[in-house]
């Protein structure tokens, strides 16, 4: 897993998250498939303006994106989050490899 940061530089910006299904036991993701977006150290740019709460265990949609981080201000140049991924096996999920694709969308934000 590579671990990438994106840096806004001259507009506030908003990231969306979306994803394919990654179980074949359960129907959309439930708990099974959660993300969690934080402020990294020292930023204080993320805004409680998102439809969902920072810090605060979330499930991955799967049909339509979701915002992961709004607002994030170019001005304090502290513009980075943590977004962590929790994935838990669901009882009866067959083995065999699992892959889902993760799409981070960025677009200016208002």
């Amino acid at each position: 897993m590579q671990a990438h940061s994106y840096c806004a530089t001259s507009v506030r910006v908003n990231v969306t998250i979306v994803a394919t299904a990654l179980w074949t036991s359960t129907s959309g993701n439930q708990t099974n498939y959660q993300f969690n977006t934080t402020n990294a150290t020292s930023n204080t740019s993320l805004k409680e303006t998102c439809y969902i709460a920072q810090s605060t265990w979330t499930t991955v949609p799967l049909d339509s994106p979701t915002y992961a981080m709004c607002q994030l201000n170019f001005s304090d140049g502290n513009d980075y989050a943590n977004v962590s991924i929790m994935i838990t096996v669901p009882t009866g999920e067959a083995a065999g490899t699992k892959t889902s694709t993760v799409t981070f969308t960025a677009s200016a934000g208002s």
